[in-house]
């Protein structure tokens, strides 16, 4: 197998993504509140950055075009998703349920919409 320019940021892609989600999931179900601020500002923010970063060249080198229904939604969802992270490691009485839940349900519907590419 060859490696191409097209399968190495695929795969940082991925790399930055699962970098993400550890980020975002650990901010949600870490026990302290330093370990939180950890997981968000080491893994989720660099993660999330990273993944616009290399999803923006991937769309560019496969031709995809960036106003596509299911980029729009995983932009979306994930802005929100890194927003209830960033809520979370505010302060240390924020980590409720509800918060979570606004963390990991666009987390996750973030995910689907890019590994299946729906388009309405």
């Amino acid at each position: 197998m060859i490696l191409t320019p097209f399968l190495l940021v695929k795969f940082a892609k991925v790399c930055a993504a699962s970098l993400y989600v550890t980020g975002s999931v650990g901010a949600v179900f870490a026990k302290s509140y330093e370990d939180r601020k950890r997981f968000a500002y080491f893994l989720a923010g660099p993660g999330f950055a990273l993944s616009w970063a290399f999803g923006i060249l991937l769309t560019w080198q496969a031709g995809v075009e960036l106003l596509s229904l299911w980029i729009l939604g995983t932009a979306a969802c994930s802005l929100l998703s890194l927003n209830g992270v960033l809520f979370i490691a505010g302060a240390e009485t924020r980590r409720t349920r509800g918060s979570g839940m606004f963390v990991l349900i666009p987390l996750f519907l973030c995910l689907f919409f890019m590994v299946t590419k729906v388009t309405g």
